[in-house]
């Protein structure tokens, strides 16, 4: 199993990181367990994710949590799942996601 971990650093990724982060997610073939959680991801860098969901084939375990991102990242990413059939387990739990009201 594949897992890259990068955790509690408080890192924000600029926009090349964050193209880096899309283009590994589109072409890797073994990558199982993402995790950069407890960082300062926004909902550019949760685009750029979903971006690269939507062509990746090996991805189980994604955890975005205690991050910046809040709905609007929150939909790029769920939209890109249904075109995204590997993926098992999204934890976005402790990030600024809020309801709407009706």
């Amino acid at each position: 199993r594949l897992e890259i971990i990068i955790n509690n650093t408080e890192c924000a990724f600029d926009t090349k990181e964050c193209e880096d982060l899309q283009e590994m997610l589109k072409t890797n073939t073994s990558l199982q367990y993402l995790k950069i959680g407890d960082n300062i991801l926004s909902d550019l860098t949760a685009e750029h994710i979903a971006a690269g969901l939507v062509h990746n084939h090996s991805l189980k375990e994604l955890d975005i949590s205690w991050n910046n991102i809040t709905s609007v990242g929150a939909t790029s990413i769920f939209r890109a799942l249904v075109s995204n059939t590997t993926l098992e387990s999204l934890d976005m739990s402790h990030n600024k996601l809020q309801s709407t009201p009706n």
